[in-house]
């Protein structure tokens, strides 16, 4: 590592014109070349705006002030052409979803090759050698270059994001939320990239993320934001066993793997779920007039009792969302039983009220144009359910009440709610109609770690108070062991392991959950 700041921030404020209100307050931090610092904090703190306010490309009604210094050029007061000369060749940018870096109707080649158009002085047989020199540093097969980006899972996406963001060897790379969105071993392996590369390349690192845990895998020192302010700084050992703000050590509560789940029952309560040898196929097209057969759900085998939680585990791709979608008759299985107390759940007129399902994606999943009270009396009036005004209008009172907002919230939409919030609404709508199994489908996946805390004591509080049972489908098995009575296990298709959540995770059998348990980021602190 050099001793020079190859990045100098200076009393970096930003306020937005209408409201005059300052967003970001008087920053300053300082990264020197080949450094990793990190900038944590939840959502709304100020991360991602910081990291467009360098790449010069914060909100047009905002005013900026302050100092940006980067390889001791200002930055503050550049026309778009020289910040263009600057984005991708000096310093390049890693998003959190990476579909929204692509466009979907290039091929990934010609994508990363554009980067090379615009900031490189090669020839045509030149970029070509770096575009295939990019795929194998971010270990995609050299083929990948003719795929679209639709074509790739989440954990490749990214690293062609990644590819194209060091195509021309940046100093600087800012990776903002760039594992947020993956499951666990993905996540690790991205991690692992990002630093090789790092190393390869000489890179300066901005590392933005909620989640400590994985920051601490990754940083040198560590910037804790707050309200748009920078609460605490310091190197990532001391940051992470000796905190000095309350705010910091919230975060590190959130993170990493939870305490374990400890409930018994004293008697075994009934089964209320059965799934027996459920398979799902679909068919995949490999030409214009061939197909071949995808198992997405292979004889799967699982029971879910009353008033139990139960979480569901796999990487992307393993089957576990569509067997979630069969649950509610999203989804029809190709063979397979599933038994809604003791009933077959297609002839099962009442399975249709009694098992709710909450997305991972709340803006969604809520109709924009709806306010929050149309969109909370749809299932009772597909149901027929408090047809009387005053009757439902206190039902729906009491359905935000147990997901502890506002009555007032009532009046209004969707967008006027933070992410948190929106989630909070989805769950009473699925609690509108009174069910006995909640089914949900990475339900915290996209909320920063504190929020996350929030929703799951909201659940867990739900699931005891009106004996409610729940599937929690999630590719974050350090979350859900803290909670979940037992575990299943799904890789390919197939649940390759069950039991307690604490057996499950102290002594696993099949190597694949050995695998996600040890890919887990884990936090080494004595803090308390």
């Amino acid at each position: 590592m050099h001793d020079h700041p190859i990045l100098s921030v200076q009393n970096l404020s930003l306020q937005f014109q209408q409201t005059h209100a300052a967003t970001l307050k008087n920053l300053s931090f300082q990264l020197q070349a080949g450094e990793t610092i990190g900038l944590a904090g939840a959502s709304g703190s100020g991360k991602s705006l910081t990291a467009q306010c360098l790449m010069g490309i914060q909100p047009t009604n905002s005013l900026l002030r302050g100092e940006i210094i980067f390889n001791n050029r200002k930055l503050t007061g550049l026309n778009q052409k020289q910040w263009q000369d600057i984005r991708g060749q000096c310093m390049s940018m890693v998003f959190q979803e990476p579909m929204t870096a692509f466009n979907p109707v290039q091929t990934i080649g010609r994508q990363i090759t554009e980067m090379l158009v615009l900031h490189s002085h090669l020839n045509h047989s030149q970029r070509q050698h770096r575009l295939n020199q990019l795929l194998s540093d971010v270990r995609l097969p050299a083929d990948f270059h003719n795929r679209y980006p639709h074509q790739l899972s989440g954990g490749q996406k990214q690293r062609a994001v990644i590819a194209m963001a060091v195509a021309c060897q940046p100093d600087l790379l800012i990776c903002d939320e760039p594992t947020t969105a993956l499951d666990v071993t993905t996540q690790e392996h991205i991690i692992k990239l990002l630093k090789k590369l790092q190393e390869k390349y000489a890179m300066a690192m901005l590392f933005i993320s909620h989640d400590l845990a994985v920051m601490a895998q990754v940083a040198d020192r560590i910037a804790v934001m707050q309200s748009g302010e920078i609460v605490e700084t310091a190197d990532t050992h001391t940051l992470i066993n000796e905190p000095q703000t309350d705010y910091s050590r919230q975060l590190l509560a959130a993170a990493g793997l939870k305490k374990l789940q400890d409930k018994t029952f004293k008697s075994e309560p009934a089964a209320l779920l059965h799934i027996k040898n459920l398979t799902v196929t679909f068919k995949q097209p490999k030409s214009l007039f061939r197909s071949h057969q995808f198992t997405a759900v292979n004889q799967a085998n699982m029971h879910i009792h009353a008033g139990e939680i139960v979480g569901l585990v796999g990487e992307s791709g393993s089957g576990k969302t569509t067997l979630g979608r069969c649950l509610v008759g999203l989804q029809t299985p190709e063979s397979g039983e599933i038994l809604f107390k003791g009933q077959a759940l297609p002839d099962n007129r009442q399975a249709k009220k009694r098992i709710q399902m909450i997305f991972q994606d709340p803006y969604a999943s809520l109709n924009p144009q709806l306010t929050i009270q149309q969109s909370l009396s749809e299932p009772l009036t597909i149901h027929g359910l408090y047809k009387d005004k005053s009757q439902r209008q206190q039902r729906l009172k009491s359905l935000l009440n147990q997901v502890e907002l506002d009555a007032t919230s009532l009046n209004r939409y969707p967008h006027q709610f933070s992410g948190g919030q929106r989630q909070r609404i989805a769950i009473a709508r699925a609690l509108a109609c009174e069910p006995e199994l909640l089914i949900c489908d990475e339900a915290v996946t996209a909320l920063d770690v504190l929020i996350q805390q929030e929703i799951v004591a909201l659940l867990k509080k739900l699931v005891e108070e009106t004996s409610l049972s729940l599937l929690f489908i999630t590719h974050d098995i350090a979350l859900v062991s803290g909670f979940a009575d037992r575990l299943v296990v799904m890789q390919n298709g197939q649940l390759i392991e069950q039991g307690p959540s604490r057996d499950i995770i102290q002594h696993p059998k099949h190597s694949y959950t050995q695998q996600l348990i040890t890919s887990i980021p884990r936090l080494a602190t004595t803090a308390s």
